[in-house]
């Protein structure tokens, strides 16, 4: 255990690696389960798994490193960079699926918000679920830090409880 924490550089660093390893084996377990087993997962709830996950590592090596947890700021600045990473990839792959499908994203963009505007969805109302949606990936993102750092915290006691014998 040190006194000196991670820098936040180093927090998104394992994130993004835990993130993007769990979003392939994940996609790959998936599609094995579909295609071999005819088994069809009909929730997208599971695509928050490598979030999760990668959040608790990131925090769990925090708290193991330092021995505490993490101050709130670190946490929060933590946890917002997760989210905005996971935000962005996902945007990006839906991107790049459009035009590699021939779709232009911009055109379906603004023919979807003209359909909800003829519906009477103003563009505040949008604004204010996505916003409402982003806030909740950075709540539980920070929620799975804080957790995995507690976690770390447990395990950096074990291990100095072993090498104290």
């Amino acid at each position: 255990m040190t006194s000196n924490p991670p820098s936040i550089l180093s927090s998104v660093l394992v994130f993004l690696g835990v993130y993007l390893l769990l979003a392939i084996i994940l996609n790959v377990v998936l599609w094995a389960l579909e295609t071999y087993a005819g088994f069809a997962m009909n929730s997208n709830a599971i695509g928050m798994l490598p979030l999760i996950i990668g959040a608790m590592q990131s925090g769990q090596r925090y708290g193991t490193i330092v021995g505490a947890k993490p101050s709130s700021g670190y946490s929060w600045t933590a946890s917002f960079l997760f989210m905005l990473i996971s935000v962005t990839i996902a945007l990006g792959l839906i991107y790049g699926l459009f035009v590699y499908s021939g779709v232009q994203p911009m055109v379906m963009v603004n023919e979807g918000l003209a359909d909800m505007q003829r519906q009477g969805i103003t563009t505040v109302i949008i604004a204010a679920v996505l916003g409402g949606i982003f806030l909740l990936l950075w709540v539980g993102t920070r929620f799975a830090f804080s957790w995995g750092a507690s976690n770390g915290i447990k395990m950096a006691a074990k291990i100095a409880a072993k090498q104290g014998r």
